[in-house]
């Protein structure tokens, strides 16, 4: 369930709105105020994830062609995805007043998270791998185990496994690919 701008302030407002009816607007306890400053973190970050989301329409992706702005755009809806299903958690749980900074704080780690695996899960380069080292591979759609890098010039390869091996018999070889070895699943 995605959500609009207004919708989330809406819910904001309705909790904030019935926050005050139980104090009934007299606010002089900490822990009160503490509430009070947890509900305009939480309107101050629905702002500034709408206006990311519109910077990134208006700059970053008009200038993609039709292909890559239909990967970058998968990309990020999976992720708008995952921002959203915590943020249905956070208001499912805002009546749990002890958790919401640590609810914030997961927030915003998850999104800096997910953000960083939109713009930086970039295929690997034969000298980015490294042994002991799980890499996604995008020609097999799983991760593999990377036992050891093999640069045997002109050709460099990889000794690997689907699981953790301790002896190089125990994996497979392959011919390294550009553009084949990612951090982080690629989402299509």
């Amino acid at each position: 369930m995605s959500l609009t701008k207004e919708e989330y302030l809406s819910i904001l407002s309705s909790i904030a709105l019935n926050y005050d009816a139980e104090y009934v607007n007299e606010c002089h306890d900490d822990f009160c105020i503490s509430m009070r400053n947890n509900i305009k973190k939480i309107k101050n970050l629905i702002e500034e994830h709408f206006e990311l989301v519109d910077l990134l329409k208006k700059h970053d992706l008009e200038n993609l062609s039709i292909e890559e702005l239909d990967g970058w755009l998968g990309k990020l809806l999976w992720h708008v995805d995952k921002v959203n299903e915590l943020s249905n958690k956070l208001f499912e749980l805002s009546r749990d007043i002890k958790s919401k900074d640590e609810m914030i704080d997961e927030l915003k780690k998850t999104i800096n998270e997910n953000i960083y695996k939109i713009f930086k899960n970039q295929p690997l380069k034969f000298e980015e791998l490294k042994p002991n080292m799980w890499v996604w591979d995008n020609k097999t759609k799983s991760y593999i185990f990377i036992f050891k890098t093999l640069n045997w010039e002109p050709i460099k390869g990889l000794r690997y496994a689907n699981m953790i091996i301790y002896h190089s018999v125990e994996g497979y070889y392959m011919d390294f690919e550009e553009n084949r070895f990612y951090r982080y699943e690629v989402k299509k």
